[in-house]
């Protein structure tokens, strides 16, 4: 419903290994997405929307691209919501890389090792969310 005027894109691997995850980072995904769709639909004014997800040398990726108005990291407002992304994939032993430019779009990647999505993390991240 929040991306509802916007054309949503999903590509998935043919085979996906059979993993447990665990329940922490299940929230930290779940998380992570939800910031994303919402920074797209409340600033981006994109009118497509590309997630893919790859599994290669042992990581899991997950890339969301947008070709919306994209910013200027230098004239951003700074917020929670890249500091919570960034602390949330630390914890599952990834990392997210955010890029953009005026009128460029934005491309959030996140990378995780697959042995640290059935994991617990032993130093649970807490937010407001």
């Amino acid at each position: 419903r929040v991306l509802n005027e916007t054309e949503v894109v999903v590509d998935m691997p043919a085979q996906c290994p059979e993993i447990v995850v665990s329940m922490t980072v299940k929230r930290h995904l779940i998380m992570l997405f939800k910031e994303v769709v919402h920074n797209c639909a409340r600033h981006a004014q994109a009118t497509q929307v590309h997630v893919a997800f790859t599994i290669t040398s042992g990581h899991l990726a997950i890339r969301f691209e947008d070709n919306g108005c994209g910013f200027d990291f230098g004239s951003a407002t700074p917020g929670w919501g890249l500091f919570n992304m960034r602390e949330r994939a630390k914890e599952m032993r990834g990392n997210v890389e955010l890029t953009s430019r005026p009128g460029s779009g934005t491309t959030v990647l996140l990378r995780i090792p697959m042995e640290s999505l059935s994991r617990e993390p032993s130093n649970a991240y807490s937010t407001s969310n």
